[in-house]
């Protein structure tokens, strides 16, 4: 029987970064996975590398596209995945020895649809990891997605996961550029799925390759929560459209936050309008903490008193 993981991973311009994560992979305790990689468009030696590592290892698939983009990629992935079970993970991250192994014992004895595990944040000087001492829990649709936006750093990215194949298989990342990980599991969870979420570390994310601008790719974020936004309303749930709208103030107020403390690659005009236009709504939008609100408000009236407040305040 077909108990193969296909695990899919993107890759543009990450030559000197694809090995580590193929490494870890190949340390796996769970030895039965198939390992997509897809270029799309790099310019480095990041092709060359993949195909010398399949070479090396037969369970190592490689796609190219001359296309940009980690939705894209993953797609085609998907696309071309054969396993039973799907994950997803980035060229410049790995995991530990034991994950996959850890991932199918929780969801075989817990029967979800996805299974999911904690997250080392790790950069050039330390390693962090969230809400470790929590036990498991499990969900199912709405409170699934409830829970990837009230626990963001452990639940809202697609890499940490294990996937029934037939949970994702028709689902696909939309082509933005920021979010896209949101959207995809806000169509999963819509869908019905269900989730343990496991609370070991097993999944390293490498923090420092961020870059902390504010760029047009923000704006893409604020686009996935109208997409969702339009999709609860057409459901008529008041309760629901209320969460949501709460966590896309929340969201936009944070990219007000960001274009205004951090340099800038393009023009946060379109966030400051919007966020004018919404103040009142999120000045009193319940479960947001009133520092947020606050800060928020400095930042449209006084971007550098915000820096100010920030420097000498904040980040202490």
């Amino acid at each position: 029987m077909n108990e193969t993981i296909s695990v899919i991973i993107p890759m543009y311009n990450c030559a000197d970064l694809i090995g580590k994560s193929l490494e870890s992979l190949r340390a796996q305790t769970y030895a039965d996975l198939e390992i997509i990689l897809v270029d799309n468009a790099s310019t480095d030696d990041t092709l060359k590398t993949a195909y010398l590592a399949a070479e090396k290892d037969s369970r190592i698939k490689v796609y190219h596209t001359d296309e940009k983009g980690v939705s894209l990629a993953r797609n085609l992935g998907v696309e071309n995945a054969s396993g039973k079970y799907i994950a997803f993970m980035d060229a410049d991250d790995y995991v530990k020895p034991d994950m996959y192994e850890y991932l199918l014992k929780l969801l075989k004895k817990s029967g979800a649809d996805i299974a999911a595990c904690n997250i080392f944040y790790i950069n050039k000087h330390s390693s962090k990891v969230y809400n470790e001492k929590q036990t498991e829990k499990f969900l199912k649709s709405f409170d699934a997605i409830k829970e990837c936006l009230a626990n963001p750093s452990v639940f809202v990215s697609v890499w940490n996961k294990l996937y029934k194949r037939e949970t994702v298989e028709n689902i696909r990342f939309p082509l933005v550029g920021m979010s896209e990980d949101l959207q995809f599991l806000y169509d999963v969870f819509s869908g019905g799925a269900s989730m343990i979420c496991g609370f070991e570390p097993k999944y390293y994310y490498d923090k420092s390759i961020n870059n902390p601008y504010f760029a047009q790719r923000d704006l893409d974020s604020l686009k996935v929560f109208e997409y969702i936004l339009k999709r609860e309303f057409s459901l008529g749930k008041e309760k629901r459209i209320k969460f949501f709208k709460n966590q896309y103030l929340k969201h936009l107020y944070s990219l007000l936050i960001k274009a205004s403390l951090y340099p800038l690659r393009d023009s946060p005009d379109v966030v400051i309008r919007t966020a004018r236009k919404e103040y009142f709504g999120f000045i009193f939008a319940k479960g947001i903490s009133l520092k947020l609100k606050l800060f928020a408000a400095i930042c449209l009236i006084n971007k550098k008193l915000a820096k100010w407040i920030n420097k000498h305040f904040i980040r202490k």
